[in-house]
């Protein structure tokens, strides 16, 4: 019978490749310990990565919901803070157009109408505000600007009234054209006229920035302080008729602060249905991922008791090879 034995040479090399797939095991089992999970998932799990798998997408997709929630928030509340501060300069130019005296001097009303326009200018670029880029009360045009620039807006509504010889005209003038489709619709809001801001939440709801340019809150105002503006500004108006467009800008201002909280109001109400889809799509962000460890996590107990077998396998290894190492003829002889 013949009888098969391994050289030397070829059992060094034995002992060599063992020691390499020892190594290779003793670093796989360290990094699941350290980081505790498994290093081969399809061999954790016999090859039954379906789950883990769709586990992996449905987190990516929570990711992905949570971050564009952020942004979509991040859109809203910046809207919040631009419309307090119209709200703050309304105040303010009310009670400073209300407080001019009946008989107000030419340069008390001279000072008046410049407020109201430096107001309305403001106002304007208020309502022209962007976030990364992105164009806040234009719609879902938010790649325009809202409005036409403030001095373009006066020209329009100075040609409009060139012709009012008195208050009663000067005011129906300026409502025209604040309410025709040739005025402000189509020269004053440069922005989407149908659709407003409309960001999905990823859970089957979504949220609308209702807050728009040209809706009446807003449109409102603007006319309230352009008729302040125009009051000084108009060369037809005379002291009694530049006094009672200002009154009349005055209790328009006034007026425009209930549409103004109601806009405020609605729009708070987007930023709690944002949150709450936030907070939704975290949680279920965080169940998914505690099911994908139960899945690929690695137990320690087991792992830390391979582990020790494999350093014990590792220094035979060892042993052995400095034994091969040391053998020599004379040692047989």
């Amino acid at each position: 019978m013949a009888l098969t034995t391994t050289g030397d040479l070829s059992q060094h090399f034995l002992s060599a490749r063992r020691t390499v797939q020892v190594k290779d095991r003793l670093h796989r089992l360290s990094d699941e310990l350290s980081t505790g999970k498994v290093a081969d998932v399809a061999l954790a799990l016999h090859g039954e990565t379906t789950r883990v798998s769709h586990l992996e997408h449905r987190i990516a997709l929570a990711d992905s919901h949570v971050s564009a929630n952020r942004e979509t928030g991040g859109l809203f509340a910046q809207a919040q803070l631009v419309l307090g501060k119209i709200e703050d300069r309304r105040a303010a130019l009310t009670e400073q157009v209300l407080s001019l005296p009946a008989n107000s001097t030419r340069d008390q009303r001279e000072s008046v109408a410049a407020a109201a326009r430096e107001t309305f200018e403001s106002i304007v670029g208020d309502l022209n505000h962007r976030v990364g880029g992105k164009s806040l009360f234009a719609g879902e045009a938010t790649d325009r600007a809202a409005l036409a620039a403030p001095d373009v807006l006066l020209n329009d509504l100075l040609a409009a009234v060139a012709g009012a010889s008195g208050a009663d005209q000067l005011l129906d003038a300026v409502d025209a054209w604040f309410d025709d489709p040739a005025g402000f619709e189509s020269r004053g809001y440069l922005g989407d006229p149908a659709a407003y801001l409309n960001r999905p939440l990823g859970d089957g709801t979504s949220a609308t920035l209702s807050a728009r340019a040209d809706m009446p809150a807003l449109r409102g105002l603007l006319k309230a302080a352009a008729l302040g503006a125009l009051a000084a500004a108009s060369p037809g108006l005379g002291a009694r008729a530049a006094d009672a467009v200002l009154r009349h800008s005055g209790v328009l201002l006034a007026s425009a602060a209930q549409p103004l909280a109601l806009a405020q109001g609605s729009l708070g109400l987007q930023e709690d249905r944002i949150e709450q889809a936030s907070a939704q799509q975290a949680a279920e962000r965080s169940s998914l991922a505690i099911l994908q460890n139960e899945l690929t996590s690695a137990d320690p107990y087991a792992t830390a008791t391979a582990l020790q077998s494999v350093e014990i396998q590792l220094e035979m290894s060892f042993m052995l090879t400095a034994r091969l190492s040391r053998l020599s003829l004379s040692e047989h002889i």
